[in-house]
C-alpha cells in the first residue's frame, strides 16, 4: 500500500500493478547524472532500457545527453521516433541467426552505430 497523502481514495479503483512516476523526482536525478557528468568531463548516453519511454528519453537530451544506449534493435525503432538522435546498440546480436539490424524505419532519420568487438 503505497502512503502518499498525493493519492486519493479514487486510486483504490486503479488497476494493480501500478507504476507511479513522481516527474519532479525524474527530473532531479536526470539533472543530479548531468550535472556529474558535467563536472567530470564525459557525455552522458543514459542506456534506455530502464525506463524504455521517449518522454524520459527526452528529459535526457534536454539535460544535455549526447544520446542513448539501446540493448535491442527493437529499441532502437522505437527510440528512432526521436530524430536526429545518436543511438549506441551496446549489445549487438552476432551470429548467423542475428536479425538484420538495419530494418526500414520509412525515412526516420537517426544516427545509430553497433560497436564492433576486436577479434
Amino acid at each position: 500500500m503505497v502512503n502518499d497523502k498525493r493519492l486519493n481514495a479514487s486510486s483504490a479503483s486503479i488497476p494493480t500493478p501500478f507504476l507511479l512516476v513522481d516527474e519532479a523526482i525524474v527530473r532531479k536525478n536526470i539533472r543530479k547524472v548531468q550535472d556529474y557528468g558535467d563536472r567530470h568531463g564525459f557525455a552522458v548516453r543514459p542506456h534506455v532500457k530502464t525506463h524504455k519511454s521517449l518522454r524520459i528519453t527526452r528529459m535526457q537530451l534536454d539535460a544535455g545527453a549526447v544520446g542513448v544506449a539501446v540493448a535491442k534493435v527493437g529499441e532502437t525503432q522505437v527510440m528512432a521516433a526521436i530524430e536526429n538522435l545518436d543511438i549506441l546498440v551496446a549489445y549487438p546480436a552476432v551470429g548467423p541467426r542475428a536479425p538484420d539490424p538495419w530494418p526500414s524505419w520509412h525515412g526516420i532519420t537517426t544516427s545509430a552505430w553497433l560497436p564492433i568487438p576486436n577479434t
